[in-house]
């Protein structure tokens, strides 16, 4: 089926010449970016018609990783005009990089031009030697200009317009063509001449990649030719090895006879490294090409593509729509809260102050601890009688068993290290064997080893700082404890800490790289991965002051890789116990530089022997605990999913789901487990499943397992995790899935995606009446 140019959309020109110009172009079809010659052949001569056949006949027949790839032709004859579809390679020739390199006065490194010899030879060797049998094919213009370098600066030999195939190994060429400065002397002098002149030619061109100058350079013809076959040239800059100078010289010998072939160049110990590299290239690429022959028709696959990517297009414009409207929408909703706030400010005070004018001193004290479930203390709402507006009755007979839990969490937090510090010389002795019993089969390391940069944050036991690896460079974070000052409880977080650090890996868990004690000072510096990112309490307090909130997006694939993380903890894939982190918060989740998600700060950590075990022990940041370790019961690796519900309740919405100006009264409210929904702007489906996983009952809170199989979050989860699945379920084949399989694939996530905004329409016109309601209400409230 022959090819149009309306098939092609022009983008822009490359370049142009007397016969035409090259044009990078789109392949309307697949969006593929490809170049194409437009040749004039109406205007050329005879011997110029025939260079072009031959172009294009050698373009067709040689396929070669390292040769500019043939892809289609078009041949407009009401115009004259031939077209040749060819490879685009985006890193530009070898004559611009040279220039460059002139322009800012530095040399090529010899890894470099090592590598582009190697890809070369086998280029050539493809030429002089087909696989496929056909006859061996001189370049014969070898230079600079016409090597061209990809996206990922692999070589690609061009512009085959002067190339000659020669019909026997023993045959020999003979006209003149050819760039002067790097023809060969039997060129020059217009004699016979075989595969061994492009050996020649290569040699200048990789000259002038170290030296930035041709071999052979004169003020005309006459006096080149002079120097060709005089054969004197300077050697490289002495900063290339003695070794690449001596095959450059082989290469440039006068004598085409005593000059190496390609098979002899890729033999050479100083390539062969680079060479070894390509074969294990070409022989992956030839076992994915073994799948394909599985593949339906070509054509009929790219029809399918084209409409899937219509399809797709449509969708994101309708998403785009989408998001726009959301926008609006928050604006909107954002300016009816801070009315309805001040409304409600405005009828607090008011209430308050006719209370206390209604207020009498006769009242007894059981008048006054009345008063205090007075309306003007309840939560006002405009939609009619909530579960929010009703008191319950019991609140008020637990107010002494209250005020026996805060004074015993105060006791918690305020005496236990006081209860069990011993500033004796016997217990600073125990303490420095401790921390020194976990190391005592590892290399030490060295504060020297490292330079610190500046500090982060600091405590009351140390400071964190960052740092920078002296052997490497590498950026990295340590935490400078001084464990000669900590309690016994202290030092055992420490040790735990120090142990689960170095146990833990995985991608999403900040990653322990060594450690450091100074016993002279009883310090002990923890070396771990520096995130550039921050915490999430940082970002949360960063959209509070923009007055913004986070995309419904990044909460979900912060709730995916933190899920990941704990998956990690709780069913440790190295057979290793349970481990629950028991202080999820925003300030101990970070981010890297990529916006993943680490889970850190495993101080408060604790290890379950079993699946059934239950942990005990008071620990964690008040705002995020679950129920049972507010009561002092037994809990397990579900209080980890109530703290990271909290967590992900104020990602979105600012604030944690449970907030009061004293422990007493947010251990009331946490036992109550009532809190508002998340700001409207999140999905229903994301509020149902923190409502899940903020349960009271902790079996009926979600598990991670459940949290990473929701239809919700499955696609958030990184692709290496599902990369990592589909291995451990097909087992040790690697083989790629066929083109078809990935377009079902494809169509079934644009019919999810589909699904998902059409629901997403619904969803935001039922939040547009609401907020449209909430603004009439707060209006009139206001008037």
């Amino acid at each position: 089926m022959p090819s149009r140019t309306e098939d092609y959309e022009v983008i822009s020109t490359i370049g142009s010449g007397s016969y035409g110009k090259c044009q990078k172009i789109r392949r309307k079809s697949d969006g593929k970016i490809l170049v194409w010659k437009e040749l004039d052949y109406g205007t050329m001569a005879e011997v110029e018609k025939q260079m072009l056949v031959s172009e294009v006949n050698l373009l067709r027949e040689l396929r070669h990783p390292n040769i500019v790839r043939y892809y289609d032709r078009i041949i407009d004859r009401a115009n004259a005009t031939l077209y040749i579809v060819m490879e685009f390679c985006e890193g530009g020739d070898l004559a611009t990089l040279i220039t460059k390199c002139i322009k800012e006065k530095r040399y090529l490194e010899e890894e470099f031009v090592l590598r582009v010899m190697a890809q070369l030879s086998l280029a050539l060797k493809e030429c002089h030697s087909r696989n496929d049998g056909g006859s061996t094919v001189l370049h014969r213009d070898l230079k600079p200009a016409n090597i061209f370098l990809d996206a990922k600066r692999n070589v690609k030999l061009g512009d085959f317009g002067l190339a000659r195939i020669l019909k026997h190994d023993t045959s020999f060429a003979k006209t003149f063509v050819g760039t002067p400065y790097y023809m060969s002397p039997e060129q020059m002098n217009r004699m016979s001449y075989n595969e061994k002149s492009d050996i020649w030619s290569l040699g200048c061109l990789l000259y002038e990649l170290c030296a930035l100058i041709p071999p052979f350079t004169a003020y005309n013809q006459e006096e080149l030719a002079e120097k060709i076959n005089e054969g004197r040239f300077r050697r490289i800059p002495y900063r290339y090895s003695d070794e690449l100078n001596t095959l450059l010289c082989r290469m440039l010998h006068l004598k085409d006879f005593l000059r190496p072939s390609v098979e002899s160049i890729l033999q050479s110990s100083l390539i062969s490294a680079y060479v070894a590299q390509e074969q294990k290239k070409a022989q992956a690429r030839q076992q994915r090409g073994s799948c394909d022959l599985e593949q339906p028709k070509l054509e009929e696959l790219k029809l399918k593509e084209q409409a899937l990517r219509q399809r797709e297009q449509h969708l994101k414009e309708r998403e785009q729509r989408l998001e726009q409207k959301e926008h609006e929408l928050c604006i909107r909703e954002r300016l009816a809260n801070e009315k309805l706030a001040r409304a409600e400010s405005l009828l607090k005070t008011y209430n308050l102050m006719r209370h206390q004018r209604a207020q009498s001193p006769l009242y007894s004290e059981d008048r006054d601890e009345s008063t205090d479930m007075s309306p003007g203390k309840k939560k006002v709402h405009f939609a009619g009688d909530s579960k929010e507006n009703v008191w319950p009755e019991q609140r008020v007979g637990t107010r002494a068993q209250a005020r026996v839990l805060i004074k015993k969490l105060q006791a918690v937090n305020i005496g236990e290290v006081e209860r069990n510090y011993q500033p004796s010389a016997e217990f600073l002795l125990k303490t420095i064997e401790k921390i020194s019993a976990l190391f005592i089969n590892t290399m030490p390391s060295r504060t020297e080893d490292y330079e610190v940069i500046s500090t982060i944050g600091s405590g009351s036991d140390g400071k964190c700082q960052k740092i920078r690896r002296k052997s490497d460079g590498k950026i990295l974070v340590w935490k400078e404890l001084d464990y000669g000052t900590m309690a016994e409880v202290e030092t055992q977080m420490l040790v735990s800490e120090v142990n689960l650090l170095r146990e833990l890996k995985h991608p999403n868990i900040v990653r322990y790289y060594d450690h450091i004690i100074d016993r002279a000072n009883t310090t002990l510096y923890i070396v771990m991965e520096f995130c550039e990112g921050g915490d999430l309490a940082t970002l949360i307090t960063k959209c509070i002051k923009e007055k913004r909130y986070l995309e419904e997006e990044f909460v979900l694939r912060v709730m995916a890789q933190l899920s990941l993380a704990l998956k990690e903890c709780h069913s440790r894939n190295d057979g290793g116990s349970t481990v629950l982190h028991r202080d999820l918060k925003p300030a101990n989740v970070f981010l890297d530089a990529k916006q993943n998600v680490k889970l850190g700060d495993f101080g408060l950590a604790r290890i379950l022997e079993h699946d059934t075990s239950f942990a005990k022990t008071f620990v964690g940041t008040p705002y995020y605990m679950s129920p049972e370790q507010m009561n002092r019961m037994s809990y397990n690796e579900k209080s980890d999913i109530w703290s990271l519900g909290c967590l992900l309740y104020e990602l979105c919405a600012l604030s944690p789901p449970f907030t009061a100006s004293n422990q007493e009264e947010l251990a009331e409210k946490i036992n109550e487990g009532r809190f508002r929904r998340i700001p409207y702007c999140f999905s229903d489906e994301l509020n149902t499943l923190l409502c899940r996983m903020l349960h009271l009952k902790d079996f009926l809170r979600l598990s991670v397992e459940t949290i990473l199989q929701s239809s919700l979050i499955s696609a958030y989860v990184p692709q290496e995790q599902k990369a990592a699945q589909a291995r451990q379920q097909r087992g040790s084949c690697d083989l790629e899935l066929p083109k078809l399989e990935e377009l079902k694939l494809k169509e079934q996530a644009l019919q999810q995606r589909e699904q998902h905004l059409k629901e997403r329409e619904e969803r935001l016109e039922q939040i547009e009446q609401q907020v449209c309601i909430r603004e009439r209400l707060v209006n009139e409230r206001m008037a």
